[in-house]
């Protein structure tokens, strides 16, 4: 299983060496929803989780983990999250996709694409990126 606070740890190691710092959240944890839900951010409890229904998968943990960072700068910048009319709007319009954007180019990331917003970066990795065992969830 995958060591939450290890991997949050590393990935804030390398925004910080770049210049963008986060908090520390109040609680990293395993969410138990199922796969329709990877991970939450939730700005007004401090608390962001990954769900334990890919703990097993280090490679989409870390992913996962990197799109909840990315709300994380995005509400340390707009307290409200108000990201602009993007595709998505709300909480994945523009200042989210202006946050993926720079942790993108410090993370080794794809670059966000607007219509994929909501499940960056993770959507965005190509077929066989997370290991043989790992299947791409098809989207309506």
């Amino acid at each position: 299983m995958v060591k939450l606070m290890e991997t949050w740890g590393d990935l804030a190691g390398k925004l910080a060496a770049a210049g963008v710092r986060i908090e520390i959240p109040k609680f990293i944890g395993w969410g138990s929803w199922g796969l329709d839900t990877l991970g939450g951010w939730y700005p007004e409890t401090g608390r962001l989780y990954v769900s334990e229904q890919i703990a097993h998968v280090p490679l989409l943990v870390r992913d996962v983990m990197t799109h909840e960072i990315t709300h994380q700068i995005q509400y340390a910048i707009s307290p409200d999250g108000s990201g602009g009319t993007g595709i998505n709007g709300g909480p994945h319009g523009d200042l989210f996709r202006s946050c993926a954007t720079r942790v993108a180019g410090v993370l080794g990331c794809p670059s966000p694409v607007e219509a994929l917003i909501c499940g960056w970066p993770h959507e965005q990795r190509p077929d066989g990126f997370f290991g043989p065992g790992v299947v791409r969830k098809e989207t309506a």
